[in-house]
């Protein structure tokens, strides 16, 4: 039976973190057309998870715990039945790498990122129950009266964080495209680094959108010019979340080899 390591126990504790986190700050937003059945599952894959957690080191929730939510993200809107579905897939992922594990025992060192992950997905269950209750399709902020009285909330503009940014450089070592019978496409690395900016910065791309702008990110990666980076930054002035880029000297990074947000 494999050992959990250290190192893979942090990077779970990481990722959950990220999910409990996101879904926190949401827990006033309803659920959109089709996402109740998938905030169930999440809910059901958190509580499954905790309990293979404490199978597989040992470790319960430390006494006298309580579940600490993220600040609220204003103003309240809808989450995607999408958004939810990559998030229980993620979760699915997980359980099924925990239940490998089944009474490995902690490692040293592991108790931290145990009770990190007791403690994210305490949140992601509170969060989920939170949204649950909210009408599908009506925000909390936007009161029950309002529509059925024949208001229609206007939608809210899309935010974006100024100081968001992609940073990419492909390198020989570790490259971000790859040619494959002829064709050039990215790499699963690069699709992955794309994949974690858009989810820290709350995009959801329907599945057309996102392969036009991979097909738009290959172009941009190939063009790089000598001794640039490739830098991917978000406007919201249409109302609706827009990735541009600009190439940049090198020296004025401190990036990782492939990108760094």
């Amino acid at each position: 039976m494999a050992e959990i390591r250290i190192e893979e126990l942090d990077k779970a504790a990481r990722n959950i973190a990220r999910i409990s986190t996101f879904i926190g700050e949401r827990r006033d937003w309803s659920v959109g057309d089709g996402g109740e059945a998938m905030a169930q599952e999440i809910r059901a894959n958190a509580s499954a998870l905790a309990e293979l957690l404490v199978r597989a080191t040992g470790a319960d929730p430390e006494p006298g715990f309580e579940v600490t939510l993220p600040p609220k993200r204003e103003p309240s809107a809808e989450i995607s039945a999408g958004r939810l579905a990559k998030f229980n897939t993620f979760l699915s992922q997980l359980r099924n790498w925990f239940s490998s594990q089944d009474a490995s025992g902690m490692p040293e060192g592991g108790s931290e990122a145990v009770q990190a992950i007791h403690g994210s997905l305490a949140q992601v269950t509170a969060a989920v129950d939170s949204m649950r209750q909210n009408p599908v399709g009506i925000p909390s902020s936007v009161s029950k009266s309002d529509v059925l009285g024949g208001v229609t909330p206007s939608p809210p503009l899309f935010e974006i964080d100024p100081n968001a940014r992609l940073v990419l450089e492909n390198h020989e070592s570790r490259p971000l495209v790859q040619s494959f019978r002829g064709m050039t496409e990215l790499t699963i690395e690069a699709k992955e680094i794309l994949e974690e900016f858009l989810v820290q910065q709350n995009i959801d791309f329907e599945p057309s959108e996102l392969r036009r702008f991979q097909d738009k990110l290959l172009r941009w990666i190939e063009a790089i010019p000598t001794n640039q980076v490739l830098v991917i930054k978000i406007t919201g002035i249409s109302g609706r979340p827009s990735l541009y880029a600009s190439y940049q000297p090198k020296s004025g990074f401190q990036a990782h080899e492939n990108g760094e947000v």
